[in-house]
């Protein structure tokens, strides 16, 4: 765990360096948990742009699931193809890994590794430095949780976050 965390803040500070072209998004996320119902809160991402269409993200979000009194910060690292379909519409998909943390106010909930797949599409908005953007996610996690958690909110060893997601948004381009 601790590796990975290490490869995502690198990764991450080498994304901050980078050339013209990167682009701040701020975005509503919301997420759908099979086992904790649905979750929102603000995100945000950093991304650049690569050679032959591709595309790396840093984000970080944060959701609060009130049915389970629990609160989930992720911090993904995502990698996207991007296609654009005119000049105004560009649509990407991708695939991304994230280092999950979870606190329980009831309880613990151990923080995991998580893997999503994503896609989405981003609109210029009249040929300024903004676009607004909508993305489809589908998360795959499951957190283990003590036995106080599992007592308070009636689950077994572990809680599944997995489910589908939606990022609503605006980027910025420098």
């Amino acid at each position: 765990m601790r590796r990975l965390l290490k490869v995502l803040t690198a990764a991450t500070a080498l994304m901050c360096g980078h050339a013209m072209g990167n682009t701040v998004s701020g975005y509503l996320a919301y997420q759908y948990a099979d086992e904790a119902d649905h979750g929102v809160g603000p995100g945000f991402s950093y991304t650049i742009p690569l050679e032959y269409n591709f595309r790396v993200d840093a984000r970080l979000s944060w959701y609060h699931f009130p049915d389970r009194d629990l609160d989930m910060i992720p911090l993904v690292l995502v990698g996207a193809l991007e296609h654009e379909l005119d000049s105004a519409t560009t649509l990407y998909g991708g695939a991304g890994i994230g280092y999950y943390f979870l606190n329980a106010n009831r309880g613990d909930a151990d923080n995991d590794v998580g893997f999503q797949i994503l896609g989405g599409a981003e609109w210029d908005l009249d040929r300024i430095p903004w676009k607004a953007f909508a993305e489809l996610r589908w998360l795959f996690l499951e957190a283990d949780v003590d036995r106080v958690f599992q007592q308070n909110e009636g689950t077994g060893s572990g809680v599944d976050l997995g489910g589908i997601g939606m990022n609503l948004g605006v980027t910025y381009t420098f």
